[in-house]
């Protein structure tokens, strides 16, 4: 199985990382009148997916390696209400030999405000054999373009 493919450019990251956008619609709002525990799972869930795919573009993984979430926590801050514009900033905190721990910031995109923090930890995979993988070098290095302060490298 190739996972470091010649072919798999190392494009420039962007200065700002990978900024991911939602907004809370009314629906996601539990009967407080903030947006419910399960709408942040999967918006932060989405912006990681799209840090990985980053990491190992699928179409040079081959489809039978993936990421597997070994963990994921969330810290809350403050309520986000209906209609507020979110911005989740990611970045990469440490690279082990076989996982990627990721922290994702949730804040409204227009004043800055924090809302919610998520970590998680994910581990490429083989999906045929069910074990766990190394990680490439190319996905070491391009952990470290969406790296910021305090990170580890393994």
């Amino acid at each position: 199985m190739n996972l470091d493919p010649s072919d798999m450019s190392l494009t420039e990251c962007p200065t700002d990382r990978f900024r991911f956008r939602g907004v809370v619609h009314p629906w996601m709002c539990d009967a407080m009148g903030h947006m419910n525990v399960r709408h942040y799972t999967g918006l932060f869930d989405d912006c990681c997916w799209h840090v990985l795919a980053y990491l190992l573009p699928m179409q040079a993984s081959g489809s039978l390696v993936g990421w597997v979430a070994a963990t994921m926590t969330m810290d809350f801050t403050r309520e986000a209400p209906a209609r507020t514009m979110l911005i989740m900033v990611p970045e990469v905190t440490r690279v082990g030999s076989k996982s990627v721990s990721t922290r994702i910031d949730m804040r409204d995109a227009s004043m800055g405000q924090h809302y919610a923090t998520a970590r998680f930890v994910s581990v490429l995979f083989d999906l045929g054999n069910r074990t766990s993988l190394s990680l490439p070098d190319s996905v070491r290095l391009r952990a470290q373009q969406l790296s910021g302060e305090g990170f580890t490298a393994e």
